[in-house]
């Protein structure tokens, strides 16, 4: 079994099987809250990977493989130019990077 596939376990076997967008949105603002005032790594991996369960329980409750939604962002960003800012340490997308060298995730191919 996946990891995705035990999440989608986790959920189906619990009833978690309807998306509710207030719920969603609270369950990812508590994890963001609990790796937000972590003061140990493992601390911040626990958030972060609570994140991810909640991430694809949502998506397969919106009726979508986890797997193959997330396929289509890794498209999306890898082809994506750009270069990180040295004062924020944030990466930023080239504003100049011609359009027909972006891919567009298509995440209707995902759709369970």
């Amino acid at each position: 079994m996946t990891n995705f596939e035990g999440i989608i376990k986790f959920n189906t076997d619990r009833l978690l099987t309807t998306f509710d967008s207030d719920v969603e949105y609270t369950l990812l603002e508590e994890e963001l809250q609990e790796f937000f005032w972590a003061t140990e790594n493992i601390d911040r991996v626990d958030a972060l990977c609570d994140l991810i369960v909640v991430a694809v329980g949502g998506l397969y409750q919106l009726g979508y493989d986890p797997e193959k939604a997330l396929a289509e962002t890794v498209k999306e960003v890898l082809s994506r130019k750009g270069t990180t800012n040295q004062i924020t340490g944030k990466w930023e997308k080239d504003p100049n990077q011609s359009p027909d060298t972006l891919y567009k995730a298509d995440y209707t191919t995902a759709e369970r």
